[in-house]
């Protein structure tokens, strides 16, 4: 159960009985120095696309778009800019620990150059969804002019969010709005009258988010969930429940919308609006009339009756003898007309029934009827305790620190060294005096020439032509694999570059000290020739 209890009254009276009768309480009093939390970014789905949705949801009800507007491009402006700071604050790990809708009001409003600040963010953390860079981008591409209104309208509507009671009570989430459809919860929204004004985007944007919630998944198992909205006109225009209402009955979800008179409804909805939700109310309770719109809705929804005039006119004829004619008439009169329904007595209502008669009543008294009276009573002397809030510390923005700027070069430096270190280990420099090893040459195939396949052995000829035998060959050590430094990168790409301009130079002037051998020259100085070693024999 969703109630808004704007004095304080509802919950002393009713939330230590049902409280008693199984239910978890809650009392949401953002203003105030007792009272429950609620974080809406605790509510954001993960999932991509999921994700998107939920974010430009609280975007749209925290920078409420009117097309009849003039300001409505930089309202849907604001509206973009400010979904992508708060994608910014959910993903970024600069914000662990403080992703609330403060840290959203504190980007705003951090004293530099805001298209300058997410410039800077871009690129130090270039890692951020496709969502947030093409957030940060629209607002990149406005004029200065253009940039300064979407501002405006950004810090207009995140004003609730500089008072520190309410940054408190919106820090994290004590209250589990998913389990609402498996046990029964009661919630009161309780904020000070003398706040309402200012905490209203925030009452609004926790009535539709609870909707958005129970509504995602149809569950015919689930605990019905009932919303009592007094006062309805405090809250800001809602489309989404205007637009749900039709039919969420079918989630097991009702809504009692509590006003004073049609004239409000017009103010948020219009007038066609409010027939569209007036005539989907299965209900209609009318305590009184204070307006004369009101009262006659009132009428023209009880209905006419038939009554029968009787109407007797007498003359009097020449001969002074009278004359009686008697006129019986039908005609159609308002069941109640709508000064009567104003001038309706305090104890008495109307109740409008779908595909009822109407039901005129006597107005039931709480404080007159024995079992409410016995409730009312348990709960004034059994009201549920309510946690105080606790007060954050002020933190700048991260991207305004120095830890910011430093953490950022040194990812920056990481991503620079990792390609270097990986080229060097596929490239290691050779020492200056070190050819090319020749190819191997391939074996021939002239009959003339028979070649001795133990001649490859590696031998050494004695002084009396007797050849020693060959030495098992020792495997060479391996080499250890030590992490590479810049210094030595950059020391061995030096060194290869003086080398470089060395054979570039000698060759200029014609002084190479490296010629190019023959086949002959290589075959002599690496393979020996069995030929030749039996004539030496």
């Amino acid at each position: 159960m969703i109630v808004t209890d704007l004095k304080g009254e509802v919950y002393k009276a009713t939330a230590g009985y049902r409280k008693r009768n199984g239910s978890q309480v809650f009392l949401f009093a953002p203003g105030s120095e007792t009272t429950n939390s609620y974080n809406p970014l605790d509510f954001v789905r993960p999932e991509r696309g999921n994700r998107t949705t939920d974010i430009q949801n609280i975007a749209s009800i925290l920078v409420p778009e009117n097309t009849e507007s003039e300001n409505s491009v930089w309202q849907a402006t604001a509206q973009q800019v400010l979904a992508g700071a708060i994608s910014y604050v959910l993903e970024s790990p600069f914000y662990k620990g403080r992703r609330n809708l403060g840290e959203i009001n504190s980007f705003f409003n951090s004293g530099t150059d805001l298209q300058a600040l997410m410039k800077y963010i871009k690129e130090k953390e270039p890692y951020l969804s496709k969502f947030t860079m093409e957030s940060f981008n629209s607002y990149l591409s406005l004029s200065d002019r253009a940039a300064a209104s979407a501002l405006l309208d950004i810090q207009k509507a995140m004003r609730p969010f500089k008072n520190e009671r309410v940054v408190a009570a919106t820090n994290m989430t004590d209250m589990d709005l998913r389990s609402m459809k498996r046990r029964p919860i009661t919630i009161y929204l309780a904020p000070n009258i003398t706040d309402i004004t200012l905490l209203r985007p925030l009452l609004t944007l926790f009535v539709q988010q609870v909707m958005d919630i129970l509504t995602l998944e149809h569950d015919p198992n689930s605990v019905p969930v009932y919303f009592l909205l007094d006062e309805f006109r405090q809250l800001k225009r809602m489309d989404e429940i205007m637009t749900k209402l039709p039919y969420v009955a079918g989630y097991k979800i009702k809504l009692a919308f509590i006003i004073q008179d049609l004239k409000n409804l017009d103010e948020i909805y219009g007038e066609t609006s409010r027939h569209s939700l007036l005539g989907n109310c299965g209900y209609q309770l009318i305590l009184g009339a204070n307006d004369q719109a009101t009262a006659e809705y009132a009428s023209r929804a009880l209905g006419k009756r038939t009554i029968r005039y009787q109407s007797e006119s007498r003359t009097i004829e020449l001969m002074g003898l009278p004359r009686r004619t008697k006129v019986e008439q039908i005609r159609d009169r308002d069941l109640m007309m709508p000064q009567e329904v104003r001038q309706m007595p305090e104890n008495k209502m109307i109740l409008l029934v779908e595909g009822q008669r109407p039901i005129f009543g006597d107005k039931l008294r709480f404080f007159k009827t024995q079992p409410f009276k016995e409730a009312e009573a348990y709960s004034q002397t059994h009201i549920p305790t309510v946690p105080t809030v606790d007060y954050l510390p002020p933190k700048p923005v991260p991207a305004t620190t120095p830890a910011y700027a430093n953490a950022g070069q040194e990812q920056a430096e990481q991503a620079e060294a990792i390609k270097p270190v990986t080229e060097a280990k596929a490239e290691e420099p050779r020492a200056p005096d070190q050819e090319e090893a020749p190819k191997e040459p391939a074996p021939s195939t002239s009959p003339a020439r028979v070649v001795n396949p133990s001649a490859f052995a590696n031998k050494k000829v004695s002084a009396g032509g007797t050849p020693e035998p060959a030495k098992a060959a020792v495997p060479a050590p391996e080499k250890r694999t030590t992490p590479v430094s810049e210094n030595d990168i950059e020391k061995a790409h030096n060194d290869r570059v003086s080398r470089l301009k060395e054979v570039v130079e000698r060759e200029a002037a014609g002084k190479s000290p490296r010629k190019r051998k023959s086949l002959e020259e290589l075959f002599a100085a690496t393979v020996p020739d069995p030929i030749m070693e039996q004539a030496d024999r």
